[in-house]
């Protein structure tokens, strides 16, 4: 992009004016003087993102542009999509959406989904939950998929008790049975009544791995003990799963849904699962 069409986008957006306001004042206290290209290097990241939604996902929206070049390597695809999710990677949303509104009058959000959705299958979303995840207020990338996993209006909680649970073949000896929720609204609509453990559908991805990590992590700097949704889903699932066998279980019930068992197992076994912290 040349230099002039560089700072049309940049005027357009309103970047410099407010976005490298809030960010910028922060780095200029650092000893940070060059404030526009600081500005610049936001907008490169923010524009790359939008021309890669875009390229790639823009069929399915009759927005493909004629004559660019469609990325079709998987493995470049799979190393960008995890890298979007790394929380030390996020751009705040108010600009990115800006960016995107100056390329396009779609929803930067359903354009989102449909590339997450891909690879996570959250079917109990329609267009009116994203509406309503949207006004909101995103504060980036991470955020906004916390908020596809966590119910729209979650119910307060109190102190949570910390307390051992049986696991998933403990549980099946003893009697329990288990049963995948078909009309979920949240990864969280996790019910036990009359011997029956119902859990929504868990799809466990190449990305799993990058996508809870940093949803953890993210909860664990930012919110309150209390509205840690993915952190609590994670503890669950840390008492539930502890072997392969586990996995089976809930795997035969429909209940987790693996592309190999590599990833599962790999998903499993992490620390950040082992150690969450449910205390203020």
């Amino acid at each position: 992009m040349g230099s002039y069409g560089f700072d049309v986008v940049l005027g357009s957006t309103g970047v410099n004016r407010d976005g490298g306001g809030r960010r910028g004042r922060a780095r200029a206290e650092d000893g940070v003087k060059q404030h526009d290209e600081f500005v610049k290097i936001i907008l490169v990241d923010a524009i790359f993102i939008v021309e890669l939604f875009l390229t790639v996902y823009s069929q399915d929206l009759k927005l493909r542009i004629e004559g660019e070049q469609k990325l079709d390597a998987e493995w470049v695809l799979d190393a960008l999509r995890k890298d979007m999710l790394l929380l030390e990677n996020q751009l705040p949303f108010f600009i990115q959406e800006d960016v995107w509104k100056f390329a396009t009058q779609v929803r930067i959000y359903g354009v989102f989904f449909h590339h997450f959705n891909s690879r996570t299958e959250l079917n109990w979303l329609a267009e009116n939950d994203l509406t309503e995840i949207m006004k909101s207020t995103p504060k980036h990338f991470v955020d906004l998929v916390r908020k596809l996993y966590i119910p729209l209006k979650p119910k307060p909680t109190g102190k949570p008790e910390i307390f051992h649970s049986p696991s998933v073949t403990e549980l099946c000896r003893a009697g329990v049975k288990f049963k995948v929720i078909e009309s979920s609204k949240s990864l969280l609509d996790v019910c036990f009544s009359n011997g029956i453990l119902q859990i929504p559908k868990w799809m466990i991805t190449d990305d799993t791995e990058v996508i809870f990590k940093n949803l953890i992590a993210f909860e664990q700097c930012h919110c309150r003990y209390d509205k840690r949704c993915i952190s609590h889903f994670g503890r669950l699932i840390d008492y539930l799963v502890n072997t392969s066998e586990d996995v089976d279980l809930l795997v035969e019930n429909k209940i987790m849904k693996k592309c190999d068992q590599h990833s599962a197992d790999r998903v499993l076994s992490q620390d950040e699962l082992k150690n969450v912290s449910i205390q203020k």
